[in-house]
């Protein structure tokens, strides 16, 4: 485990921003991978209410936290309510504050952040990005080279059991202990280095702080085996290799979970979906059918009529003219969040905040300057009259394309970075359109 500058910890504390996730496949398996090898004696479980789960993330101090059985079901509302309740125990973690309270005489009662590491199991994951990035998602096939071997965690409960672990994690503590001001000391070097190194990696790159903080945790207690003599030098290296290479598999799975909670992706793909549902269209700029792939569009044909003929479906949302896409943005967005609620999984960011997200993508192909301010959305003459419109790449609409083309336009070093940007052109924070 791992420590944080200023106070040694023997689990993640301030500074410490990482949790881990189990996504269950069913079965104790996975749950008995944690907590104690033992699956009946978890002390929290997602049932629980919000400021229980809050209480018990106080209170497990220095200590693992296991939360159990994430599992999203029943009607929307218990569905967005299991997410918010994720997002606010994870939240706090990795910002290490707890929600602020005022007493009866409206004084403001002490905080109570979580004070351990909270590591959980889920048939499902939480929502949100900036959430994920916080989380390490580690999921546990059925079946497969990383499926759960039984036979090897029947003998690992069975150890857990007679209590091994419990004296090996003794003799850590102790260890720890006798050097605490040693560690202290070098402990943020040791992890910011690491860091790098995970950066540096590429494998790593997604989730640098995660892999450090593991890491350092990981070097330590290999450093505590080989002083008892429980492992040499030689077994000491190559678990280590072996650990780093499986931190950076996870850290490179980390990023498919992320990319697809990344609000300008996902805007792209609700877009394209509500468009080849039917549920919205994007018309020429004369506004008739598009003349290539109009049924891509929103369009289908008229069978009463020629087989020229056809029509538009739902509400317009932009218009199309080459590799030009002119997006109403407002429309655009209404119809994307639309899409979403019947899953409740809604972009959770705002539209304005939104355009910000594609030009710092790279994923506007044009922006302009109007009113003495740099603007993200340009005018362009459509069907007679000057509309402002998003300037995007037609191919952005097709979702096989979507990750490639937000992953290589996003290392383009020609174009500004948004600060920048926003400075040259005066755009204020809550003027972004």
């Amino acid at each position: 485990m791992a420590g944080t500058p200023g106070r040694m910890r023997f689990s993640p504390a301030p500074g410490w921003s990482d949790r881990k996730w189990k996504e269950r496949t069913g079965g104790s398996g996975p749950a008995a991978l944690r907590c104690g090898l033992d699956a009946r004696h978890l002390p929290g479980n997602w049932s629980s209410t919000d400021n229980a789960l809050e209480s018990l993330a106080f209170f497990a101090k220095d200590v693992v936290l296991a939360v159990d059985d994430f599992c999203c079901g029943g009607r929307q509302y218990d569905v967005q309510a299991m997410h918010r309740k994720a997002d606010r125990l994870f939240r706090a973690q990795g910002n290490t504050s707890g929600r602020q309270r005022l007493s009866r005489d409206s004084t403001l009662r002490p905080a109570r952040p979580p004070r351990g590491m909270v590591l959980s199991t889920g048939e499902d994951v939480p929502m949100g990005q900036s959430l994920q990035a916080r989380v390490l998602i580690s999921e546990v096939p059925k079946d497969g080279s990383n499926a759960v071997d039984w036979d090897q965690l029947t003998a690992c409960q069975k150890d857990a059991a007679s209590g091994l672990y419990a004296q090996a994690m003794s003799g850590y503590i102790r260890w720890l202990a006798s050097q605490y001001d040693e560690i202290q000391t070098g402990l943020p070097a040791k992890t910011s280095a690491l860091r790098d190194l995970a950066y540096e990696s590429g494998q790593h790159r997604r989730t640098p702080d995660i892999v450090a903080n593991l890491a350092v945790g990981l070097d330590y207690f290999l450093e505590f085996a080989a002083s008892v003599e429980a492992i040499d030098d030689t077994e000491r290296q190559a678990l280590w290799e072996r650990c780093w290479l499986a931190l950076g598999r996870a850290a490179e799975a980390q990023g498919e979970h992320q990319q697809s909670q990344e609000p300008t992706q996902r805007f792209l793909e609700l877009v394209t979906a509500a468009v080849s549902s039917g549920r919205c269209h994007v018309a020429s700029l004369q506004g008739s059918a598009p003349s290539s792939s109009p049924e891509a569009w929103g369009w289908r044909r008229n069978d009463g009529l020629s087989s020229s003929a056809w029509n538009s479906q739902g509400h317009r949302i932009g218009w199309v003219d080459g590799d030009d896409l002119y997006l109403e943005s407002q429309t655009a967005f209404a119809e994307a969040q639309l899409l979403t609620g019947s899953s409740g999984d809604s972009i959770a960011i705002t539209l304005p905040t939104l355009r910000k997200r594609l030009y710092e993508r790279g994923l506007l192909r044009s922006t302009e300057r109007r009113g003495g301010k740099g603007r993200l959305e340009v005018r362009r003459a459509i069907q007679g009259k000057r509309r402002s419109v998003l300037h995007l790449n037609a191919q952005a609409l097709y979702p096989q394309e979507v990750a490639q083309e937000v992953e290589d336009l996003f290392e383009d070093q020609d174009r500004l970075p948004w600060d920048e940007f926003a400075e040259k052109e005066g755009i204020i924070a809550d003027d972004v359109s």
